[in-house]
């Protein structure tokens, strides 16, 4: 997200920047204050911007991943990476523990425990690592197709690629691309659409997979990470 919060084009980025947080965030918009008992659905996200702090949230839910959130048991735990988190609330999201963490030291293995009311332990361990570019992207481009070549990106990430005009109404781009060995393809369609002009362009790694120690009710976790960079397409406004 661009430091001043001035410019005038500050809406139009917001509101793809939060994509991936309301996306893996607002999953419920209820709560059940019951205390949990299993099988619980867990619920796990981790987001970050570059440049800005990584954010984790551990929630659970009743049955699935469309469940109530649940409030744990007094005598349940989660810690994160040795610490223990103390439990949350907020009317949109219900329960959750969460922990935000300054990128510099964040990449690298996580594991997360989740203790319930009877002493069971379920343990889950992930890496991450934010991807960014190969080489730094040409300050202007001809109004032609180009490649961005992608630095660590997870081979399970699907990329979302936004990119908006702050200089024409016109539509934005707002897709995803699969990266074929690390570069995604910018075609002659999605140029066009944007049009020439002074370009914000975002891109996303977002990745899904299930939880390997979980109840019954399974799990998952979320990660997103999102780079910014400005371009001119053509000769300019």
């Amino acid at each position: 997200m661009p430091a001043d919060p001035t410019h005038s084009h500050m809406k139009h980025v917001t509101k793809y920047l939060l994509i991936p947080i309301t996306c893996v965030l607002f999953g419920s918009c209820a709560e059940d204050d019951r205390p949990a008992s299993p099988p619980v659905f867990f619920d796990y996200k981790v987001w970050a911007e570059e440049g800005s702090p990584v954010t984790c949230t551990f929630q659970y839910r009743r049955r699935n991943v469309e469940g109530r959130t649940v409030s744990l048991h007094p005598s349940a735990s989660v810690q994160f990476d040795g610490e223990e988190l103390k439990a949350g609330h907020a009317g949109i999201t219900g329960s959750y523990y969460e922990k935000v963490i300054p990128a510099e030291q964040f990449s690298g293995n996580h594991t997360v425990i989740f203790t319930d009311s009877a002493g069971r332990k379920f343990r889950e361990r992930f890496t991450f690592r934010p991807f960014t570019l190969e080489e730094p992207l040409p300050s202007q481009l001809p109004l032609q197709p180009f490649s961005i070549r992608l630095k660590d990106i997870s081979p399970g990430a699907r990329v979302r690629l936004v990119m908006i005009n702050t200089d024409a109404d016109v539509n934005d781009v707002n897709t995803f691309l699969k990266p074929v060995d690390g570069v995604i393809h910018v075609s002659e369609q999605l140029v066009r659409q944007v049009g020439a002009g002074n370009i914000i362009v975002q891109i996303t790694a977002e990745e899904e997979r299930p939880l390997k120690s979980v109840t019954t009710a399974g799990g998952r976790l979320l990660t997103s990470y999102g780079i910014q960079r400005e371009i001119v397409l053509g000769e300019g406004p």
